[in-house]
C-alpha cells in the first residue's frame, strides 16, 4: 500500500527548508540568499507540476502578490468590456459605424490594456488605403440565429457576374470578419462569392453584455463549431450548383479542422491558414489551469496567467519589438491596425479555453482524422516565421498525421520570413495569388 506523503513531499519540496525560512521570517533573522533562493525554486518546480497551485502560491508573498493582481484585473475587465461597447453600439445604431474603414498609422507602443481603448480612436481617423470595395463586388451584412439564440454577423461578398464557387471564410481568436475584406475582393473578381462570419463572441456576434472572446456559458466550442456548420448548409442550399469551399485562420482553422473530422457538411475543398499541429504533453497542465482558473473567475472571466502561459511566448523571437503583438506580420501598418481595433487584440474567456484545450486532444486523435473525407483537398500554408506552430513543428506534424491517414491530396506551402497573418503580411498579393491559383485548380473552375 503506497504511503501518503504531503502535497509539498510529492512535489519534491524540502519541509525542512521551508520550516526554517518560516522560523527565521518569525524570529526577524536575515537568512542567507542560497537558502532563499532554494526554497524559491523548489516552490516555482511544484507551480509547474501543477501541485495544489493554491497552497503552493501562499508559500510565496510574491506568488500571492500576482494572484491578487489578476483577481483586481478580472473584476475590472467587465468594465472596461462595456466601455468599448457602449460607443460601438451607439455609432451603429447612429448607422455610422463601418468595420471596414480601419485606421492607418505608425505603429504605437502599447500596453496590457491596449484591447480596451475607446472605439472613438478607431473610428477618428479613416483609412489611407485605396477603398475596400472594388467595382467586382458589393456586400451586404446578414444575421443567421444560432440554436442558442446567438445573432451571428454574416458579411457576404457578391461579385457582380457569374458566380463561378463560394467560399467561407472563418477568422481567427482575438478578430472580426472585416479584416479580411480584401481577400474577399480580390475573390470576387475570380467569381467567387464569399461569406465571412464573425465568430460568437467576435465582432458583432455578442449576445447582450457578453463580453467579448466568451463563446459559450457551457460547451462554447462545439456551438461555435454548430454556427460554421449552419453557415455551411445554408450557402450549399442558397448554391447548389456551384462548389463551395472554406478557409479557416488559426483558431478558425482549428474550427474548421474540427468541422471536417464530424463529416457533417460536403465541401469540395478547405484551406488551413496559420494552423497549430497535435497539442503536446504540455495541453494537460494548461487544461487543469484553464479548469482551476474558471473555479475562481467563473467561465466568462479572462485570466492573464492563462494569457501568458499559452501566448506569452510568440513575441519573444521578435524582440525587441514595438508592440506586443509584432509576431502578427512584419507590416507595421497592419499590426497598427490591428493595436486601434477595439474588437481585436483579446483572447478567449476562461470557459473558452477551457472548451479549447479539450476539443484539441479530441480533433488531432487519429480516429477523427481518419473520418475526415480522404478525396478532400486539403490546402495547408503557413508563414516561415510563424511562432504558433513553434518553427514549424507543428504545421510538419499536423500535415505526416493527415498524411498517414491517407488524405493524399494534401498541399503544403510555407512563405519565408512570413508571420502569422498571412493574409495582412508584406507579401499578402502572393499569398492571396497562391491560395487562388490552388481554389481554381482543385475545384476544377475553368480560367477566364
Amino acid at each position: 500500500m503506497r504511503a501518503h506523503r504531503p502535497a509539498a513531499a510529492r512535489a519534491g519540496l524540502d519541509l525542512r527548508q521551508i520550516g526554517k525560512r518560516r522560523q527565521l521570517e518569525r524570529e526577524g533573522t536575515p537568512h542567507r540568499s542560497g537558502e532563499l533562493a532554494a526554497v524559491e525554486a523548489q516552490g516555482a518546480r511544484a507551480v509547474r507540476g501543477h501541485v495544489d497551485i493554491e497552497r503552493c502560491c501562499k508559500r510565496s508573498r510574491r506568488a500571492q502578490r500576482h494572484l491578487d493582481r489578476a483577481l483586481e484585473s478580472a473584476r475590472e475587465q467587465p468594465r472596461k468590456i462595456a466601455a468599448v461597447r457602449r460607443p460601438w453600439r451607439a455609432a451603429e445604431a447612429r448607422g455610422d459605424f463601418d468595420l471596414l474603414a480601419q485606421p492607418a498609422g505608425d505603429s504605437p507602443r502599447i500596453d496590457a490594456s491596449a484591447q480596451t481603448r475607446p472605439l472613438t480612436r478607431a473610428l477618428a481617423s479613416p483609412s489611407s488605403d485605396p477603398p475596400i470595395l472594388g467595382r467586382a463586388m458589393r456586400t451586404t451584412s446578414q444575421s443567421q440565429r444560432s440554436r442558442d439564440g446567438i445573432e451571428i454577423h454574416v458579411r457576404r461578398f457578391v461579385p457582380d457576374g457569374q458566380i463561378r464557387a463560394t467560399l467561407q471564410i472563418v477568422h481567427g481568436m482575438g478578430e472580426h470578419s472585416a479584416r479580411y475584406a480584401r481577400l474577399a475582393e480580390r475573390l470576387c473578381e475570380a467569381g467567387f462569392e464569399v461569406f465571412a462570419a464573425d465568430t460568437r463572441g467576435h465582432g458583432r456576434s455578442l449576445a447582450g453584455a457578453t463580453p467579448l472572446g466568451h463563446l459559450a456559458d457551457h460547451d462554447g466550442w462545439s456551438k461555435a463549431v454548430d454556427d460554421v456548420a449552419e453557415l455551411a448548409e445554408r450557402i450549399a442550399a442558397e448554391r447548389p450548383d456551384v462548389p463551395h469551399a472554406i478557409l479557416g485562420h488559426s483558431m478558425g482553422s482549428l474550427l474548421v479542422l474540427d468541422l471536417l473530422t464530424q463529416a457533417r457538411v460536403r465541401l469540395a475543398a478547405a484551406i488551413l491558414s496559420g494552423t497549430s499541429g497535435p497539442p503536446g504533453r504540455g495541453i494537460a497542465l494548461a487544461l487543469a489551469v484553464a479548469r482551476f482558473e474558471r473555479l475562481r473567475l467563473g467561465a466568462s472571466g479572462h485570466s492573464r496567467l492563462l494569457q501568458r502561459m499559452l501566448f506569452g511566448r510568440f513575441n519573444t523571437p521578435f524582440e525587441p519589438a514595438e508592440t506586443e503583438f509584432d509576431w502578427l506580420s512584419r507590416d507595421r501598418e497592419e499590426v497598427a491596425r490591428y493595436v486601434a481595433d477595439p474588437l481585436c487584440g483579446f483572447v478567449l474567456s476562461v470557459g473558452g479555453l477551457c472548451d479549447l484545450a479539450s476539443a484539441l486532444r479530441r480533433i488531432f486523435a487519429r480516429e477523427s482524422l481518419l473520418r475526415i473525407p480522404r478525396d478532400l483537398p486539403v490546402q495547408m500554408i503557413s508563414g516561415e516565421r510563424d511562432p504558433v506552430h513553434d518553427s514549424l513543428r507543428g504545421f510538419h506534424a499536423l500535415a505526416q498525421a493527415l498524411r498517414a491517414t491517407g488524405h493524399e491530396r494534401l498541399s503544403e506551402r510555407v512563405f519565408p520570413g512570413a508571420r502569422h497573418e498571412l493574409l495582412n503580411e508584406t507579401n499578402r498579393d502572393e499569398v492571396t495569388a497562391e491560395i487562388l491559383a490552388w481554389l481554381v485548380e482543385n475545384l476544377e473552375i475553368p480560367r477566364r
